[in-house]
């Protein structure tokens, strides 16, 4: 078969127009490889299609599109892609500005769908993004209250010898004057809404990263030989190196006791959410001790330790692209559970969520935190195993039957 009679036979295909016995000649053909250059343009032109609909025909959607999947199946996720894996079933969105091509894998059946992303449930939750509603909150030691979103950029307040400046990007930094005298230490905590971040340069060069429906409390000026902090919610920290003045994080851990994270100088993520009932330290860089009132831990580069309960858990080998990604922009999962996913959106885009029983499926994934909530669900949906109805702020889980 020449290269002009594949094309008028996978032009057939697309509109459901072969007969049985073309079908059958498609589904061979498709598997020889001197026709891998014809199927990957033609794969290359659905994908970027607007409006697709594909021939029920299981043979030679196997035929072609496991084709498709295997020229994509060592792809890195990247910014236009989209990966997520429930149990045996597999899918890949190319995101682009109108449609979104979809590839999955169910049952060893290959199948390809469109859906566009201009068309989201009804509802005032459906096409919402990250933007958050509450902003981001600076709190002054007197108790006045600045909203960074209104602020305009520049120094917004001096506390005694310490400048608050905010630059063009939304950035806060501490600026302290070369010869202070700052004798008592005063106090400033920054908040964020959700889907909301923000960062902060502390006055001793302290780069703080401070994730959604998350706040910090920090001296405005360091003083007295330490550098403590207290974090609740999720923050990364690039400490500044200063060995006489070791810096610590303090954040309330399981049943209340406290959980404190000391460093000298080094990066790191630390995940303390209420509703985790866990606090995670994964370190991208140096040294930290985890301490609790029972014991204590050094965990290095690439390494992670985590209090849940009465126990300090450590881990050799750090997940860090996903402890880290949200600093990044993106949800990652590595086979999480869907409860976990679903705190996870529910602190980004502010909904509640409800589930209406059980799902045992694990998730993979990596998705970029602009999209909106109905382009999320739908993914998960098409992974499937769940389903979703939304009504008002709050968006209810279902577990679907296959």
């Amino acid at each position: 078969m020449d290269r002009q009679q594949l094309e008028i036979l996978l032009e057939k295909y697309i509109a459901g127009e072969l007969s049985a016995e073309d079908r059958s000649r498609l589904a061979v053909v498709v598997n020889l490889p001197e026709h891998e250059a014809v199927l990957d343009e033609f794969a290359r032109k659905v994908m970027m299609s607007d409006d697709f609909s594909m021939a029920d025909d299981p043979a030679v959607k196997d035929a072609i599109l496991s084709y498709l999947d295997r020229q994509i199946s060592d792809m890195q996720p990247t910014p236009e892609e989209i990966v997520l894996v429930s149990g045996q079933k597999r899918m890949k969105f190319w995101r682009y500005a109108a449609a979104a091509a979809v590839v999955f894998l169910v049952g060893g059946a290959v199948w390809l769908s469109f859906f566009s992303t201009r068309r989201t449930a009804d509802g005032p939750v459906a096409g919402r993004s990250s933007t958050g509603s509450g902003g981001i909150m600076l709190t002054l030691a007197n108790g006045q209250r600045i909203a960074l979103d209104s602020s305009q950029n520049g120094a917004l307040v001096v506390q005694g010898n310490t400048s608050v400046i905010k630059n063009k990007a939304g950035q806060l930094s501490y600026q302290p004057a070369p010869a202070r005298t700052d004798k008592e230490v005063v106090f400033n905590t920054l908040k964020t809404s959700k889907g909301r971040m923000v960062s902060v340069v502390l006055s001793d060069g302290t780069r703080v990263w401070l994730n959604t429906t998350s706040s910090i409390r920090y001296p405005v000026a360091f003083a007295d030989g330490q550098r403590i902090v207290e974090l609740n919610g999720e923050a990364f920290f690039d400490v500044a190196k200063n060995p006489s003045m070791p810096f610590k994080v303090i954040v309330a851990g399981p049943y209340g006791k406290t959980v404190t994270i000391q460093v000298l100088g080094t990066s790191f993520n630390v995940q303390a959410y209420n509703d985790e009932d866990k606090v995670s330290t994964a370190v991208a860089e140096g040294m930290v001790g985890v301490v609790t009132d029972r014991e204590s831990r050094l965990v290095k580069a690439s390494q992670q330790a985590t209090v849940a309960g009465d126990q300090l858990k450590w881990m050799e080998h750090a997940d860090l692209a996903k402890a880290t990604a949200w600093k990044d922009g993106y949800f990652v999962f590595r086979e999480d559970q869907l409860s976990d996913i679903m705190k996870q959106l529910a602190r980004w885009y502010d909904i509640d969520v409800r589930f209406t029983g059980p799902i045992s499926d694990h998730y993979t994934g990596k998705i970029s935190r602009n999209a909106n909530i109905s382009q999320v669900l739908k993914m998960l949906e098409a992974a499937g195993g769940v389903s979703f109805t939304i009504e008002n702020n709050r968006i209810t889980v279902l577990p679907k039957t296959m």
